[in-house]
């Protein structure tokens, strides 16, 4: 019984050893991130430069330890043997040998692709479409896996506003509403705000995580719907019909009356079409026609002898 179980203890103590792992250590603590699975790696760390910046084998005997760059691990040199070692500046993947166990883990500088310092402005909004454009920059920040592969890293870059969100009921009221990107393009496009607000950008998490985050303010932003058209009456715009041309009696024999031939007729149509004139007396200066004498009441028919 006590064979199995000083057997037993070989067998984890021997897993314990191949399992060695390294920790990281630097005047500014490393930031430990995720790694994908097929990168290869067992850790992946972000570092603020290279100050105080050493790795130690969790192993008492120690490791050999190798560098290898963004070509892959096959390309690694070997650089020093011992339970700790001091890390390069810059951006860089290492080995640490313990026997028959590797361990791979990549460090990448922050100086090497900072977040600087600018200011956020409003360039375009729409009913659809906010787009700000930061003066400052986050660019796109990676590790390499074992391959030399590219893996890109989430900076956590938030962007914080209000806007306009429905209840249960259909009640519109206002909501803070967080959104994240892992790094900043020229232009950031974001669903554009339903009301007035202040947009806050504010990162990037190693930066908040070493407290001290830049943050940029963008205050004027003021949501703007196009106006509804209004339609116009159709009551209104409806055209005047043309008067009504006044029907002609029908005639049996399919003459039209006398009335309506006659010129007295037509004379009273004109008048009515015409404008209406001031009266002026019948007897022109140009009439040749000499005036009828008219004989004085005292006058007798037969002259007198």
């Amino acid at each position: 019984m006590r064979l199995t179980i000083v057997y037993i203890s070989i067998i984890i103590i021997t897993s314990l050893k191949a399992a060695a792992d390294v920790r990281l250590s630097a005047t500014v603590p490393p930031v430990e991130i995720e790694v994908q699975p097929s990168s290869g790696l067992n850790h992946a760390w972000v570092t603020d430069g290279a100050d105080g910046l050493s790795a130690t084998a969790t192993s008492p005997e120690g490791a050999v330890w190798y560098m290898f760059g963004a070509d892959g691990a096959s390309e690694a040199t070997r650089i020093g043997q011992g339970a700790s070692i001091s890390l390069r500046s810059g951006s860089h993947g290492y080995i640490a040998e313990e026997g028959d166990s590797r361990t791979f883990f990549w460090v990448t500088d922050w100086n090497d692709t900072p977040m600087t310092r600018g200011e956020l402005h409003t360039t375009l909004s729409d009913c659809a479409t906010l787009e700000l454009a930061y003066t400052g920059a986050a660019p796109r920040m990676t590790y390499h896996g074992i391959n030399g592969r590219p893996f890109e890293i989430d900076r956590r870059i938030t962007l914080t506003h209000n806007t306009l969100k429905a209840d249960e009921e259909g009640n519109y009221a206002k909501r803070e509403t967080v959104e994240s990107f892992p790094y900043l393009r020229e232009v950031i496009a974001i669903d554009a705000p339903l009301c007035a607000t202040a947009l806050t950008l504010r990162g990037d998490r190693f930066l908040t995580q070493w407290q001290r985050p830049v943050e940029a303010v963008e205050s004027g932003f003021t949501n703007r719907r196009p106006t509804t058209a209004r339609q116009p009456d159709r009551r209104r715009s409806k055209p005047h019909s043309p008067p009504q041309q006044p029907k002609r009696p029908h005639s049996p024999s399919g003459r039209l009356p006398p009335t309506m031939n006659s010129p007295t007729s037509s004379s009273a149509r004109q008048t009515l079409t015409s404008p209406t004139r001031s009266a002026r007396p019948a007897t022109s200066s140009h009439d040749s026609r000499p005036p009828t004498p008219t004989a004085p009441a005292s006058m007798s028919a037969t002259p007198t002898m």
